[in-house]
């Protein structure tokens, strides 16, 4: 079908996160590269180093690697994350010593720093306090992100990782209706979101919020028991069923996935 729509128009196809793609998928995506060497097809793809596939040999491929931030970029990013306050030179290492150069890596480490008071602003510049040798900081950006979900108190950490369970994107509505809870939610998604776990994605027509990273939902969606997990998958299925049914047929592969995950399997036979 795609290769039929390219001999009349030329088609652009972006596909994000390969990483996290289903076998299904993944094999459909080798045989579809394989095949569009002649084609006016386009086919961007943005996956992690992780990412393992057969295509470097192929002459129609090519690769564009995003390097880390230089020194004076990672710098830059520092001081913007901390609205421009400057920072003294220990922070400084801190930092670039640990993200080497990672952009994301910068961002959850200094949010972690802040959030656990480990820097703090003196005289108009951000300073360690304490020495370095007292200071103990995962080594990994996943390791950064879980020690900051640790963090949190029971209830905003139980929002984040209910939500990292509907998904990267995540509506109010199904929120509201899994989270079994008669608090009002907003002041833990305003929390959440002056933290930058999530970010306020659409208002109209409905209210949906979106993790500012998928490593984030990621994290917060494994801290959560397996059973757990499983439990919520069924609910959202249901919830879905409820509020969207009038027009059901526009959430039928969310409902396949969620029922999947819940091993309710009678829903999506």
């Amino acid at each position: 079908m795609i290769i039929t729509i390219s001999l009349e128009k030329p088609v652009i196809i972006a596909i994000d996160d390969l990483q996290w793609m289903d076998k299904t998928s993944r094999e459909f995506l080798d045989y579809f590269v394989e095949s569009i060497a002649h084609h006016p097809i386009l086919v961007v793809l943005l996956y992690r180093p992780e990412y393992v596939h057969t295509w470097t040999s192929r002459t129609h491929y090519k690769w564009i690697g995003l390097g880390h931030l230089t020194k004076e970029s990672s710098i830059e990013l520092i001081s913007a994350l901390l609205e421009d306050v400057s920072v003294n030179s220990d922070v400084e290492n801190l930092i670039l010593r640990k993200s080497a150069g990672n952009p994301l890596f910068i961002e959850e480490l200094t949010y972690a720093l802040l959030e656990s008071h480990i820097i703090e602003p003196k005289n108009n510049e951000f300073v360690l306090v304490g020495t370095l040798e007292d200071i103990e900081m995962p080594d990994t950006i996943y390791g950064i992100i879980a020690s900051r979900i640790d963090r949190l108190d029971d209830m905003t950490k139980f929002i984040l990782q209910t939500a990292s369970v509907i998904g990267e994107t995540f509506d109010y509505r199904i929120l509201q209706a899994i989270a079994d809870t008669r608090e009002e939610l907003k002041p833990y998604l305003e929390e959440l979101q002056h933290l930058e776990f999530i970010y306020e994605k659409e208002l109209f027509p409905e209210l949906e919020y979106v993790f500012r990273h998928g490593l984030i939902q990621e994290v917060a969606y494994e801290s959560l028991p397996s059973k757990q997990r499983v439990e919520l998958h069924k609910r959202i299925g249901s919830q879905i069923e409820r509020i969207y049914a009038d027009g059901l047929e526009k959430f039928f592969e969310k409902l396949s996935y969620h029922f999947s995950l819940g091993e309710n399997y009678c829903r999506v036979s």
